[in-house]
């Protein structure tokens, strides 16, 4: 019994970052990003009304690359209401989706191509409604399009960081 206890404790250890691995499928989509707004209910920066942010906020200096968090297909790529343009990519093989917000925008890229995880897919630039450079980040349970309400969002901030404990 004792042996069969320790066997299953190092099986256990042994594949625990397969595991965490499996649940954090994204990289950050860019790197040394400070978080300067949370996931929730927040207070506007700008307009000074609480609601609610469907996303996180990472302060970036302008002119930084903007990587796609994993594989995955364009499905919006243009200008977009309060985010100045975004980007939304479908990760079929998730099931979930990523909005990248108040970014610049790269000619080339289009609706419809395929990305990998790293490639890059826009810039921080001064569009949008902000008080400073960053990415408006968001993740997206369902397969929905990015102008119909319903889309389910979840904080994106642990499905980034259990990648930092590889």
């Amino acid at each position: 019994m004792k042996i069969k206890i320790i066997l299953s404790l190092c099986l256990f250890i042994i594949f625990l970052p397969i595991v965490v691995f499996a649940q954090t499928p994204f990289i950050y989509p860019a790197p040394d990003g400070i978080i300067t707004s949370p996931f929730g209910d927040r207070v506007h920066p700008i307009t000074g009304n609480t609601r609610f942010h469907a996303g996180i906020d990472i302060g970036y200096d302008y002119g930084t690359p903007i990587q796609s968090a994993a594989d995955g297909i364009i499905r919006y790529y243009g200008p977009a209401d309060g985010f100045g343009n975004a980007i939304v990519v479908w990760h079929p093989k998730l099931n979930m989706g990523t909005l990248y917000g108040d970014v610049g925008l790269i000619q080339g890229l289009h609706e419809g191509q395929e990305v990998y995880q790293g490639d890059v897919i826009g810039i921080i630039s001064p569009v949008g409604d902000s008080t400073g450079g960053h990415l408006h980040f968001e993740v997206h349970l369902n397969d929905i399009d990015f102008h119909v309400n319903g889309a389910i969002v979840t904080d994106p901030l642990p499905l980034l960081e259990g990648l930092k404990l590889l």
